[in-house]
């Protein structure tokens, strides 16, 4: 939620939200989009250096809230209950 008090990104997390999230240093919505970008820049990095075609994500940047985002969240989500075919099938939606 924007406002005055809570510019956009600084939202903390809502406490649901938070007792679920792994990093336990992601305070707020903006940490978490820049922590989950990140990781995507360096599984980009990986694949290509192991010569495999990079994952398209969707082909979108996940930052923004979206259709595409909630998908990603979901998988996410499943991944952390160890089922993680909807990740793979989501990394590699609208290939490239």
């Amino acid at each position: 939620m924007r406002s005055r008090l809570n510019p956009e990104g600084t939202t903390p997390i809502d406490p649901d939200e938070a007792e679920g999230l792994i990093p336990l240093h992601i305070r707020t919505q903006s940490e978490l989009d820049a922590w989950e970008q990140s990781n995507i820049i360096e599984g980009l990095a990986w694949a290509e250096r192991q010569g495999r075609p990079a994952f398209s994500w969707g082909r979108h940047l996940l930052t923004s809230t979206s259709e595409i985002r909630d998908e990603y969240l979901a998988a996410l989500r499943r991944a952390d209950q160890r089922d993680y075919l909807p990740l793979f099938r989501f990394a590699r939606s609208n290939e490239i």
